[in-house]
């Protein structure tokens, strides 16, 4: 679209007739990402403030739409990259957020932890230099764990405020040792997420809310017990599977938002749950 023809088209969101401003909305969305910069710089020169609120929820409109295909297109897929499916359930409430930002912060952390790896390490002696990397030394944090805050769920407020929740604390560990290739299965236990490690002669469980701890099967049942839960709720809880863990997330968030009375961050998190 030549730029006369992209501005006259602009001009017409200030047209009285809502049925007018609602399709040029509607066109300019169906553009798609490659007219974002354009409406940014249309945003800047509008002097009219009606205008420019119209810009800004157009802009809105064209990132969630994309965001949300990239999520089908990530959910449709074969191999399901926990991270970056973790991702764009955070930039779906956070679209100016960029992956690169994050795949380098999560590859300095796994190449500091690497480094610091030797031959003969067991995984526990691994994964004890995992905990010492990312909480004595990158100083992440337990926070709450009452699913009251997003700060618990979402990847950029993890790394933004260094504390998180069982989840979001959990699922970074879990990205970290994937790409360590230390072979760990996510647990998920009422309003909780811990890991496990198993081969032929050990399994054990790691908390990584507690920095890391690592506790035995025994201790489930206990846990489950203290939330009076019927104990083979750890089975039904128990999965590998990312689009899982991103399903119980989204209903953590959702749980977030409910108690902070956010009714437009409710129902955009029911899209993204209705696609898993």
């Amino acid at each position: 679209m030549k730029e006369s023809e992209f501005r006259a088209l602009i001009s017409l969101l200030e047209d009285d007739d809502p049925t007018v401003s609602t399709h040029v909305e509607s066109k300019l969305i169906e553009m798609g990402g490659e007219v974002i910069s354009r409406l940014e710089n249309a945003w800047e020169t509008e002097k009219d403030e009606i205008i420019q609120q119209r810009l800004e929820d157009i802009i809105q409109g064209i990132q969630e739409q994309d965001t949300l295909d990239r999520f089908i297109a990530w959910r449709d897929s074969e191999e399901k990259n926990l991270m970056e499916g973790w991702f764009l359930m955070s930039k779906y409430l956070y679209p100016n957020i960029k992956y690169a930002t994050y795949t380098s912060r999560v590859n300095r952390l796994v190449n500091r932890i690497w480094l610091e790896f030797r031959r003969d390490m067991t995984t526990a002696e691994k994964l004890m230099v995992v905990n010492s990397m990312l909480f004595r030394v990158e100083k992440f944090r337990p926070g709450g764990r009452q699913m009251r805050t997003p700060g618990e769920f979402l990847m950029n407020l993890l790394f933004e405020k260094r504390r998180g929740g069982p989840f979001s604390l959990g699922v970074l560990y879990k990205i970290i040792c994937d790409r360590l290739e230390i072979p760990l299965e996510a647990v998920i236990l009422p309003g909780y997420f811990v890991l496990r490690s198993e081969n032929e002669e050990s399994e054990f469980f790691i908390d990584v809310f507690q920095k890391g701890d690592f506790f035995v099967r025994e201790d489930i049942a206990q846990f489950l017990q203290e939330m009076h839960a019927k104990e083979q709720e750890a089975e039904i809880y128990k999965t590998v599977a990312p689009e899982n863990i991103l399903a119980v997330m989204i209903k953590g968030l959702m749980k977030a938002f409910a108690y902070q009375k956010e009714n437009e961050r409710l129902k955009s998190l029911k899209t993204l749950l209705d696609l898993l």
